[in-house]
């Protein structure tokens, strides 16, 4: 993106800005998946794939202004430069946030705001010295902007937010939630199962149901499904041990977007856009609520229409109301 100083659709270098207008800072990536010496085991998320030739062109920006500078912007243009067609398309944000000190944290999604988040167990985060919050802690989380387009129907539809749940650090919970091993197991995460195919299983209701959202209910007011409820540890079918209450532990998440007949074509093109946020409210269950307001500002900020140009020539709608 740049601001294009003198109105004429054209990149000029010397005389248009690189940059989102009135960005604080404005980050370019571009990436490739081409090699394959580099296809290996990865932290945290299985790699080992041969290559797709995919290009992801990475984009953030955010802002210095009170009110925007606890939000950030993500963009990822994902490209098909091979030659095969890519089928039944999965992509997601897989988040280690180690939230102050990691090894006490909750997961809970808000499926209208499409927002998946950590936060504290209890009140207080580690010995409340640095890197710990000590507390009343702050919640953290990513909100999906733009998803996944299912381009097989007329016209292409935004599938959205598709699942979010918890991946566990291992030696906490059940094995089917620990991070994946192979490639195979962590396409089942990003379909929303557990890694060996099981799904996720909502403890509240009578019987326990498959969900692809887990823990969607809401930490302050105690209404609905929070980790404080409990959960289901099972590997294999539908039935397993049912905890009352989860331990805080280390927790990864996992936000996912896509289709079984979502398909990438060779030389076709995906957007995901996401906002990465945090807040602080008075416990660490108001920092949650705290997260949803300012989550719905973030929301209403990125949609409100102003125009943005790329070098490439294509434009894309910001902000109405810049900081």
């Amino acid at each position: 993106p740049y601001v294009d100083v003198n109105n004429n659709g054209t990149f000029e270098t010397n005389i248009d800005t690189p940059g989102v207008r009135n960005a604080k800072q404005t980050i370019f990536l571009c990436m490739t998946d081409g090699f394959p010496s580099t296809h290996n085991m990865s932290e945290g998320f299985s790699g080992g794939t041969a290559p797709l030739f995919a290009e992801t062109h990475f984009t953030a920006w955010g802002y210095q202004k009170t009110g925007y500078n606890d939000f950030q912007f993500l963009e990822w243009e994902i490209l098909n430069k091979g030659p095969n067609v890519w089928d039944s398309v999965y992509m997601g944000i897989f988040c280690d946030s180690d939230l102050g000190e990691a090894i006490d944290d909750y997961v809970g999604c808000d499926t209208i705001r499409k927002l998946g988040y950590n936060y504290n167990g209890d009140n207080y985060d580690g010995n409340g010295n640095p890197p710990s919050y000590g507390a009343n802690p702050p919640a953290f989380g990513f909100t999906l902007l733009e998803g996944c387009m299912n381009k097989s129907v007329m016209p292409p539809v935004d599938v959205g937010m598709t699942a979010f749940h918890q991946i566990l650090c291992g030696g906490c919970g059940p094995s089917c939630e620990w991070s994946p091993s192979i490639p195979l197991e962590a396409y089942r995460f990003l379909k929303g199962l557990k890694k060996t195919g099981s799904y996720f299983m909502n403890p509240l209701t009578n019987p326990p149901s498959r969900t692809f959202f887990c823990y969607p209910g809401d930490p302050e007011t105690n209404i609905g499904w929070t980790e404080y409820r409990g959960s289901i540890l099972n590997c294999q079918g539908d039935t397993g041990q049912i905890v009352l209450v989860n331990a805080a532990e280390e927790r990864h998440s996992l936000l996912s977007t896509g289709s079984d007949n979502a398909t990438i074509n060779p030389g076709d093109t995906q957007k995901i856009v996401a906002c990465q946020l945090i807040a602080r409210g008075t416990s660490n269950l108001n920092s949650v609520t705290k997260l949803k307001q300012l989550c719905d500002f973030a929301r209403g900020f990125y949609y409100s229409s102003f125009v943005y140009h790329t070098i490439s020539g294509t434009v894309k709608y910001l902000d109405n109301n810049q900081p």
